[in-house]
């Protein structure tokens, strides 16, 4: 309490607990597969600005995030590599106060594949992605999102060029949100390495 004034001093904390696991299995060199999981959990106090007529002791910020993946790397040859994700990732931010609850729900389903592969002095690489939002939200004056639904999908291939002491690279992506439409990702960049590879210079624009 601050005497002075007579008013307490309010101060924020923050608290946090997490904890992971992954099984790994070798398949042959270069591949591999597992699985992992992770849980995410706290809490943090939003005491509110020093002095504010608002600032609220009993304010508290709640956080929590599960995930649960698979991963893959696959060594197709010796020039052709392959890597895969399929994931899902539930988010759960809250807030509570004096006479107000708030709580989201928010889940992710994630699905990603790429092939790189060496050609000659090409290393070309394709990919395709998928993600999948959905979303509740409310608190105890009633709800403001339920059973919002967001899907993302993309591809892109990408070509880096070795020409001596030069690299040329270009790439493309496209990409289609169903809540605010498509767009096109181009890419390019030209590096050159010194011949002691002490130095590089590197040109890139894209959009």
């Amino acid at each position: 309490i601050d005497e002075a004034a007579g008013r307490p001093i309010l101060m924020t904390d923050w608290r946090q607990r997490n904890g992971s696991a992954r099984l790994e299995a070798r398949l042959s060199e270069g591949s591999r597969i597992a699985v992992e999981g992770s849980v995410l959990d706290g809490e943090v106090g939003n005491a509110g600005a020093v002095g504010s007529p608002f600032a609220s002791p009993t304010a508290r910020g709640l956080f929590r995030e599960e995930r649960i993946a698979v991963p893959g790397a696959f060594a197709l040859s010796d020039s052709n590599h392959l890597d895969v994700l399929f994931a899902s990732v539930r988010s759960k931010p809250g807030f509570v106060d004096v006479g107000f609850v708030s709580q989201t729900d928010a889940q992710t389903l994630q699905a990603r594949v790429a092939d790189t592969a060496r050609l000659g002095d090409h290393q070309v690489s394709g990919f395709a992605s998928w993600e999948r939002w959905k979303v509740d939200d409310g608190s105890n004056f009633g709800p403001n999102i339920q059973d919002g639904r967001t899907t993302i999908w993309g591809i892109g291939a990408q070509d880096a060029w070795t020409l001596g002491a030069f690299i040329v690279t270009a790439g493309l992506r496209y990409d289609h949100n169903s809540a605010f439409g498509e767009a096109w990702s181009p890419r390019g960049t030209i590096s050159w390495l010194s011949e002691n590879r002490l130095w590089k210079v590197r040109f890139s624009g894209g959009t």
